[in-house]
């Protein structure tokens, strides 16, 4: 059973231990939701609602798991508002706006089973929990090449070798496929092809996908498993040695042998990255840099897996302010000269490259050449030129 079936398996396990005593109107409700990380958010934001309401008398019972019908049709609009005022002190609005919405698709669901009239969400007040998106920055956050280097150095000097070149492993797979850390986590050693002509790894992408998706490894990538594998042949004969259990299906190894953990992967990210740092980072310094590199949005799309090109646009699509500021000071009325200022742009940009590339060296190679006369100058300046532009092409 690969990881992630195994892990909503456990999910949903625990999250029907917890509903054990819950109201059947509310295991029903839940139940329409396909993921177990759905049906355990929603439930979450469903309790926490209830327990506010028997905290402040709203409903009059000892416990949620005595909630019934009648109970549900008493409560208020007002009532919901004053659940979700609760939050201001400890949530931020985007996080009240979601918990608003599961509250609302709840009460849809009642509405559906004729348990109430009407969703009563509907007549909470819209402006209160409003987003004001003109203040969401959706510029993604990537590390500094310092940072990062910083990063690497801390993982180099750990002591246990094997944690060592794991962990740095696990960075350098992160920036040289983009993956996530749900799918590295879940990576199996049957998963990784290295003794291909285009090494790649195969991984069980976000949401309830069937098949794995095929993800390419950078030279970099490619030469830090090369290294790991080495590492944990030894770590895991080591541990027959000590006869000492060892799970061998999953790539990344606990110290304890058993597959590594999220719990894990974000401690020493938080630790030696002194908080600068998430692997979330590291995927957006993949997609950043990929597109910096290639200016190509669709061949970041597909490395990324977004399956909507706008989700890669909105966060890897950037415009630098003086790219703006020039585009505008060209904006002209009489537009037949458009072509014009758009030649003596280039001609600007030939300058440009003149004094930047060519020049340096011309100065130089005139400098240094000997039996420079009056009739023989301007044909070395010319020849030099021709040669350095002919290393230019």
């Amino acid at each position: 059973m690969c990881y992630k079936i195994e892990a909503q398996k456990k999910l949903e396990v625990k999250l029907n231990e917890k509903l054990q005593d819950v109201p059947n109107v509310i295991k029903d409700f839940l139940i329409t939701f396909k993921s177990s990380r759905t049906k355990n958010v929603n439930w979450s934001c469903i309790k926490d609602m209830f327990e506010f309401f028997l905290k402040n008398n709203i409903i009059q019972k000892d416990s949620i798991s005595n909630i019934d019908a009648d109970d549900l049709k008493q409560i208020l609009p007002i009532d919901i508002t004053k659940y979700l005022n609760s939050l201001t002190n400890t949530h931020q609005m985007s996080s009240i706006t979601t918990q608003k919405a599961i509250i609302s698709s709840f009460w849809t669901y009642l509405e559906s089973r004729r348990v109430c009239e009407s969703n009563i969400v509907y007549k909470v007040p819209k402006k209160l929990y409003k987003v004001e998106k003109s203040n969401i920055d959706t510029t993604v956050k990537i590390p500094t090449q310092e940072e990062l280097d910083r990063f690497e150095r801390n993982v180099k000097r750990i002591p246990n070798k094997f944690t060592s070149c794991r962990n740095l492993t696990i960075i350098k797979l992160f920036c040289g496929s983009g993956i996530r850390s749900e799918e590295l986590i879940g990576l199996d050693m049957k998963d990784v092809f290295l003794e291909v002509e285009s090494p790649y790894i195969m991984v069980w992408g976000k949401g309830k996908k069937q098949v794995q998706d095929k993800v390419p490894l950078s030279y970099e990538a490619i030469d830090s498993l090369t290294k790991y594998f080495r590492k944990r042949k030894l770590f895991i004969e080591e541990k027959r040695k000590q006869n000492k259990n060892v799970d061998e299906t999953p790539v990344f190894i606990s110290n304890a042998g058993k597959r590594i953990s999220k719990s894990a992967i974000d401690d020493f990210f938080k630790r030696y990255s002194n908080e600068t740092i998430t692997p979330h980072m590291l995927r957006h310094w993949c997609g950043s840099w990929l597109y910096e590199d290639t200016k190509n949005i669709e061949l970041v799309r597909k490395v990324l897996r977004h399956k909507n090109v706008a989700t890669t646009v909105a966060h890897y699509v950037h415009v630098a302010d003086n790219d703006v500021d020039s585009a505008v000071k060209m904006l002209r009325t009489d537009r037949q000269n458009v072509g014009q200022c758009n030649q003596l742009n280039l001609e600007d940009k030939i300058i440009a490259i003149f004094k930047a590339k060519i020049m340096p060296n011309l100065l130089s190679m005139l400098i240094n050449s000997e039996g420079n006369t009056k009739e023989n100058f301007d044909d070395k300046i010319m020849n030099v030129i021709q040669q350095q532009f002919t290393g230019l092409m």
